[in-house]
């Protein structure tokens, strides 16, 4: 009798552990066999009707649930993270918003500045020439906005042989006569110090700037010297020379003028390691100083006219720069 009891209580604490225990918030506990759990429900049979209907219960009414195995579900309260289960940290990237750079490049003349047409107007026979910056942009607030500046230096050559051959063309000697030119030049320069704004797009290690930019410009006109050669196309069948020649020249000073300059650049920057970046820079710079050059004359003449010649200036730069 004793051992058939013994053997009753280890078969109903066999039961009792083959059990699921569903604790509802309101303190009912439900003896089952929990089938599935699913984001909005607890899908269960009765432990004692396992054969019968299946159950389910939303899952927001449920406080735990003890598994046969002893391992425990809780519900209702934040799950506590797991080191596996752990966001990993994200490391702030390379690519920050400010920056100091110098770049160096091609700068292209636009408009009036690289025309050569003789009846236009403030025509310049500017060449392309090579640009220079010093650039930098700072951060407001650690945002994406911020204030930025250049200070940039312009060198352009002239287009000497449309010079020549223009003023030949429109030269207007006397009858029998052909004007030659030989026409020596500097170059155009321009020193610009500008300051704006700027907002930037960081892409992980890349960015791409926009700026907008406005200040003042230091232009120099170039020293042009013309040696203007007259001669009688008419030849002395003696002596094989034209029966006259005369030469002149016209030495027209370099001359500088202060004047409002204004333009915009696109950046794109490549952070290669934390102080350290690459960038290629399109940029437009544009100015409209007047001049009133001297024009020395090799007759002993002088004269002075004033002239408004635009600066437009495209320049694509390359360069390196420390972000911040």
């Amino acid at each position: 009798m004793k051992n058939a009891l013994f053997f009753l209580l280890i078969i109903s604490a066999m039961s009792a552990k083959a059990q699921d225990i569903i604790s509802a918030k309101d303190g009912e506990k439900i003896k089952a066999k929990v089938l599935e759990v699913t984001p909005t429900d607890v899908l269960y049979k009765l432990f004692k009707k396992q054969e019968g209907d299946t159950y389910d219960i939303p899952k927001s009414e449920v406080k735990k649930i003890t598994y046969q195995d002893g391992r425990i579900e809780m519900y209702g309260k934040k799950k506590k993270q797991s080191v596996s289960d752990a966001t990993p940290v994200q490391h702030k990237s390379n690519n920050t918003t400010g920056y100091i750079s110098f770049n160096a490049g091609v700068g292209l003349p636009l408009g009036a500045f690289g025309s050569t047409n003789w009846d236009g107007n403030n025509s310049g026979y500017a060449l392309s020439g090579i640009t220079s910056s010093l650039d930098f942009g700072m951060p407001i607030a650690h945002s994406n906005f911020g204030v930025a500046g250049n200070v940039s230096y312009y060198q352009n050559g002239v287009d000497v042989n449309s010079l020549e051959n223009n003023q030949e063309a429109n030269a207007n000697p006397p009858t029998h006569f052909t004007a030659y030119y030989n026409t020596t030049a500097g170059n155009y320069q321009a020193q610009t110090i500008m300051a704006g704004l700027y907002v930037t797009f960081p892409i992980h290690k890349f960015s791409i700037d926009f700026k907008a930019l406005c200040g003042v410009a230091i232009c120099t006109m170039p020293s042009v010297i013309n040696t203007v050669t007259v001669s009688n196309y008419l030849y002395s069948a003696a002596s094989g020379k034209p029966y006259q020649s005369a030469t002149e020249t016209e030495n027209e000073s370099a001359f500088t003028s202060y004047a409002f300059a204004y333009g915009g650049s696109i950046t794109f920057r490549y952070a290669v390691v934390k102080h350290f970046c690459v960038m290629l820079q399109p940029n437009i710079f544009t100015s409209a100083p007047s001049f009133t050059p001297t024009v020395n004359s090799s007759n002993g003449s002088s004269t002075a006219n004033a002239i408004s010649q635009p600066f437009t200036i495209i320049s694509v730069l390359a360069g390196i720069g420390v972000p911040f």
